[in-house]
């Protein structure tokens, strides 16, 4: 098999970027330099191709958290290379009710649950957020036996998956969110389970008198009740079904030392809106769905054997 040694490559193609003054070569000099550089430029477009195609793959399909193939050159940042949080927690009824279908029944007193944490970028809230930065050398990958009882049954209750096993769930958020934080796994889930008990949805919105019901609550509200508990403004995510607009998820910003923050103090170039989020409108369903009653039976299998086959980094 062909190889190729990457920095001479890159080399080559800034050289052939440069404007190219053909009057210095002439005849058949001229026609050999000319097919050399166009060989240099057809291996270094080859290889570019081959990173692209692998990069798109892993964009495809991170529920997979594959690697690269051996021999192309992987991009992962640095663990901790980021500038804020995003505290991502879900309705499940939401989530089973819409369009996803649930192989786990949510538990009705659970109220909202964890999706993630994850470190996000400067001014790039519209962009690409660090993922996987478990594919750095010396940096580890997830690691089941590294959760003790004690955080295992917190995160059984707070952090449950409704389509597949928890452990894939966990090992998903771990490696394409968590890996990327310069957490180690124990601080990194310990952590995202204190900030969802310190601010806790459910309890703010019965605080205020918001309960599940098929009836429409207006949006400003919702969002009054979070913000008035919380100390700063939440961005509010809803799914659109049959010309309503269900509770998604809710989102809120955290500098890297865990303190709360308006979105908008650290998202100050882009609008602070997650990719593929959809707004609420001036309304939205804050409901109990009957979900339970038409959940499709649990993932049974090795998380690993069960682990989501499409979706983002997410």
């Amino acid at each position: 098999m062909m190889s190729f040694d990457v920095a001479t490559l890159k080399s080559d193609f800034r050289r052939t970027r440069r404007p190219f003054d053909h009057s210095i070569i002439s005849g058949k000099h001229r026609k050999a330099t000319i097919m050399r550089i166009s060989n240099i430029s057809g291996v270094t477009l080859v290889l570019a191709a081959l990173v692209a195609c692998c990069q798109a793959a892993t964009r495809r399909d991170p529920g997979q958290c594959p690697r690269c193939p051996a021999g192309i050159p992987e991009t992962a940042p640095a663990p901790g290379d980021f500038a804020f949080y995003f505290l991502v927690r879900q309705w499940p009824d939401e989530f089973c009710y819409t369009q996803r279908g649930c192989s786990t029944i949510p538990d009705p007193n659970a109220g909202f649950t964890l999706h993630g944490l994850w470190p996000n970028l400067d001014n790039a809230c519209q962009k690409d957020y660090p993922e996987h930065c478990s594919y750095n050398d010396g940096f580890d990958a997830f690691d089941a036996s590294s959760i003790n009882s004690t955080t295992r049954k917190a995160m059984e209750r707070n952090w449950p998956s409704y389509t597949t096993a928890n452990e894939c769930f966990w090992e998903h958020e771990w490696d394409c969110h968590g890996s990327c934080s310069g957490l180690t796994q124990p601080e990194y889930f310990q952590s995202v389970l204190n900030l969802h008990s310190e601010y806790d949805i459910s309890a703010a919105l019965t605080a205020a008198g918001i309960q599940p019901s098929d009836q429409p609550v207006s949006t400003s509200e919702f969002e009054a009740a979070l913000r008035d508990s919380f100390g700063v403004t939440p961005y509010l995510y809803c799914e659109h079904s049959s010309g309503r607009d269900y509770i998604n998820e809710v989102f809120m910003c955290f500098t890297q030392d865990m303190q709360a923050v308006d979105c908008k103090q650290v998202c100050t170039v882009h609008p602070c809106k997650p990719r593929d989020y959809q707004d609420c409108g001036s309304e939205l369903i804050y409901k109990l769905s009957d979900v339970r009653s038409k959940a499709e039976k649990p993932c049974t299998g090795s998380f690993r054997q069960c682990r989501p086959k499409s979706g983002t980094c997410s």
